[in-house]
């Protein structure tokens, strides 16, 4: 693993399943939907139902993520998901420098 600037904050080996989600080769605006005024999220699930990642990244979503569709679900079936699991919702989002 090559140390970059945040290596010292994440340890990334756990999103290699990235590398094979169907969801690089797509569109970004169908995994957000209400960002981009576009559809209501079925094409972001349609892809996600097909991908061999998908597990991985509704961990990921449930865990991280308040926004855009994650591991075939929507922003509302995660916060239902996270109060059946009792998994806190996440506080913060990330913050790119400009």
């Amino acid at each position: 693993m090559t140390a970059g600037p945040l290596s010292d904050l994440v340890d990334v080996r756990h999103l290699r399943w990235q590398n094979d989600g169907l969801c690089k080769e797509t569109d970004p605006e169908a995994f957000y939907p209400l960002a981009t005024g576009g559809t209501n999220g079925r094409e972001g699930k349609r892809i996600c139902a097909a991908c061999p990642a998908q597990l991985m990244c509704l961990d990921w979503g449930l865990h991280h993520e308040r926004y855009g569709i994650w591991g075939g679900t929507s922003v509302n079936e995660r916060i239902q998901l996270r109060k059946q699991l009792g998994i806190r919702e996440p506080t913060e989002d990330i913050e790119e420098d400009e």
